[in-house]
């Protein structure tokens, strides 16, 4: 055996270190691919979770909302009622007579419905003194039935209120 026969030709160390090399970015790839496929079942499990619970959270919400609008519906129905009860007292109990000799002026006309529509009547309309059309007892009646409005419209507020509290509720966990 010959010296030039033992030694190792340069290509054979340029091959040994591509080859471990390439071993080494296999190994970086799998534990890369290891991670990434390790990371995508943690997100997908994660998905999972989150849509079940808010399906939970809107199943809460809908029940809430069903039961304050079924409690408002109630409570609207029952103030309609009265209020149309206490109308229906108006007219039985104001008289005919009485609607004749209690004259409505016309001022009072005039700042009431200044009132309702939040604006300042003019100075003529609040020196007018002289009797207006408006019965008594239909003036009444549009008063209660304004009342009864009001009332239905803090019905409506206080439910709101509370759904949004127990919204909160459900959702923030306050």
């Amino acid at each position: 055996m010959s010296l030039t026969s033992l030694v190792i030709p340069p290509w054979v160390y340029a091959a040994k270190y591509v080859i471990i090399l390439s071993l080494i970015a296999g190994l970086g790839v799998g534990i890369y691919m290891k991670g990434r496929h390790d990371v995508q079942v943690e997100w997908d499990l994660q998905k999972a979770r989150d849509r079940a619970q808010v399906a939970m959270l809107q199943a809460k919400s809908a029940q809430v909302t069903t039961k304050i609008v079924t409690q408002y519906v109630d409570r609207i129905k029952t103030i309609t009622v009265k209020g149309d009860t206490i109308v229906k007292y108006i007219h039985d109990g104001i008289t005919e007579s009485e609607d004749a000799k209690y004259k409505l002026p016309n001022n009072f006309v005039d700042l009431y419905n200044a009132s309702v529509d939040n604006t300042v009547p003019t100075t003529a309309a609040v020196k007018d003194t002289y009797a207006s059309p408006v019965k008594l007892s239909d003036a009444t009646a549009i008063m209660a039935e304004n009342n009864t409005t009001c009332i239905e419209t803090q019905q409506q507020l206080i439910s709101l209120q509370s759904w949004v509290k127990q919204q909160e509720l459900i959702f923030n966990g306050k």
